[in-house]
């Protein structure tokens, strides 16, 4: 992978990582139970037990976790900034924040495959679907 060859930089948050290891775990119960993607939820903690059987999320979280990218921290100023980034493009709250994140760092290249963020002007969206 190009970020641990050192060929780009990157920068996540914890919220992020997090978010990456929950769907890593709907996934994989989705596969592994033959559920549907809305019924995750409510599956997963109506039978909690199964969580036992799940192990591609924990691995996930381990992986992103001693990978090279930067871990940025939110600030309680990045959280007041976001709120007008949500009102200026239509966001919701977890994605604003990145938006302030990437305002205060610098940083103009996006990965995700969430197309929202095509709103806000001064972003590089990369997406990764092909």
């Amino acid at each position: 992978m190009r970020i641990e060859a050192g060929e780009i930089q990157a920068f996540s948050t914890l919220g992020v990582i997090c978010d990456a290891v929950h769907a890593t775990m709907f996934a994989e119960a989705v596969l592994r139970f033959g559920l549907e993607t809305v019924n995750v939820r409510r599956y997963l903690k109506r039978n909690y037990w199964r969580m036992k059987e799940l192990s591609t999320f924990a691995k996930s979280a381990e992986s992103l976790l001693s990978s090279p990218i930067e871990r940025l921290s939110v600030d309680p100023a990045d959280v007041l900034h976001a709120t007008h980034i949500s009102r200026d493009h239509g966001l919701l709250t977890n994605d604003t924040l990145i938006v302030a994140l990437m305002q205060r760092h610098g940083i103009t290249h996006l990965a995700t495959n969430d197309d929202d963020f095509d709103r806000v002007p001064g972003i590089t969206v990369w997406k990764p679907r092909t």
